[in-house]
């Protein structure tokens, strides 16, 4: 879902910037690309001062979960548990809030 609206708003010509765990392919449609753990600090922390650098002002922040599979996902539930995997995709849309949304 995530790679279909970065492209759909290439496509009505926004500037899209992505925020992705390490080791995802960024899309080749964003303009700005950072990676790190989005359950982390740091990640979002980092993100107000590129943004800064390149001149860049959020007019939106859309948090498109990804890599998440639930129990009855056919990708299976991966290594972490439920618990923590959706915690940690909370966690990251919460820290992504609270770094963007003041810019």
């Amino acid at each position: 879902m995530g790679s279909a609206l970065v492209s759909r708003l290439r496509d009505e010509r926004w500037g899209v910037v992505t925020v992705d765990p390490p080791g995802v392919t960024s899309h080749h449609a964003a303009e700005i690309r950072l990676h790190g753990p989005l359950q982390e600090p740091a990640t979002w922390q980092a993100l107000p001062k590129r943004l800064r650098d390149d001149g860049v002002a959020p007019l939106a922040f859309i948090h498109a979960v990804s890599g998440y599979a639930g129990p009855d996902s056919p990708r299976g539930t991966g290594q972490k548990s439920q618990d923590t995997a959706f915690s940690d995709l909370v966690e990251g849309a919460m820290l992504g809030c609270n770094h963007v949304m003041p810019l």
